[in-house]
């Protein structure tokens, strides 16, 4: 199962999810052939997706200056 949000269209989050164990030996091939993308492996697996409504949950944070911001403040 995927995540997934709406904000004008519905957007898919792979990186967040729950996949059996089975499918490592796929992810494995897919590496191994110098694949990296995790929205090109996933596509080619039967899956389902699971809807949330804050977009907000998925803010990507790329640096840590990022990530900072993201984390509540103290008191």
């Amino acid at each position: 199962m995927a995540a997934t949000w709406e904000e004008g269209e519905l957007r898919l989050q792979p990186v967040f999810c729950l996949m059996r164990a089975s499918v490592i030996e796929s992810l494995v091939r897919f590496t191994n052939a110098g694949q990296r993308k995790i929205d090109a492996w996933t596509a080619t697996l039967r899956s389902s997706t699971v809807r949330f409504d804050d977009a907000d949950a998925f803010v990507n944070a790329n640096t840590l200056a990022e990530l900072r911001q993201l984390q509540p403040r103290e008191r």
